[in-house]
């Protein structure tokens, strides 16, 4: 038990190169997950720019400590990230083929392989990070998530894409919610990220062997909620054989 509390501790204090935070990350009244600083007493941001990795948030990742009396993120969700490369920032993570920062935004496609045998069903795993300092939020509509597609390329720069179609999403809390709402909102807390498995090949035309360039793309409002952005991937390459 000592030596997972030092454990905790020791990643907890890799996260900044300035304060040494204390052995637990909380969740402040505004929903934002904060550590306190041992140097000044005082509550800080745990995205400040300054992190070296970002959470994967399922919307499960906080429990309730009776000590602290409020929300703190859970211990293994902080292991976890610590060394899961889809967690490193982008600079770190080549082959998560992250694309460009937009209004806060940053957006990756990985496969779990480089080839795949013709008409095997291909998975994508979808990451949609938070670089801002504020909460932000997107719909899904009961029917799927009509807001990410994918787009593709084959060797000849011909698109096989097949158009907008709902993607499914994974975590089962926000599935209860659409459910019984028709649509859910999904919030991404500064720092943290989501992780959606899709189908690919109910979204492309993967049917011919040869070379595919794939990329994603979301469309989700702009911090003024007055307008949409589309947040786009890089591209991943991946072989039919």
């Amino acid at each position: 038990m000592k030596t997972f509390a030092f454990t905790i501790i020791g990643v907890l204090t890799a996260l900044f190169c300035v304060a040494q935070p204390t052995n637990a990350l909380l969740i402040n009244s505004e929903g934002l997950i904060v550590f306190f600083d041992r140097a000044s007493g005082e509550p800080k941001l745990f995205w400040s720019g300054t992190a070296s990795f970002f959470l994967n948030d399922d919307g499960l990742i906080t429990t309730m400590d009776p000590n602290l009396r409020g929300l703190v993120v859970q211990n293994e969700a902080i292991v976890n990230a610590f060394s899961a490369k889809e967690c490193r920032p982008s600079t770190q993570d080549i082959q998560g083929n992250w694309g460009p920062v937009s209004d806060g935004l940053q957006m990756s496609i990985r496969f779990e392989r480089a080839s795949y045998p013709l008409r095997e069903n291909i998975q994508a795993d979808i990451i949609l990070r938070n670089v801002t300092n504020e909460i932000r939020h997107f719909d899904i509509e009961r029917a799927g998530d009509r807001n990410l597609w994918l787009n593709a390329l084959d060797h000849n720069g011909r698109s096989v894409g097949k158009g907008t179609k709902s993607a499914p999403t994974t975590a089962f809390r926000e599935r209860l919610s659409e459910v019984s709402h028709g649509h859910f909102q999904v919030f991404i807390r500064p720092g943290t990220q989501r992780k959606m498995l899709i189908e690919a090949t109910d979204l492309l035309s993967l049917s011919r062997k040869g070379e595919y360039r794939i990329w994603g793309v979301r469309r989700i409002p702009n911090l003024n909620l007055r307008m949409t952005n589309e947040i786009l991937t890089g591209k991943a390459t991946i072989r039919i054989e």
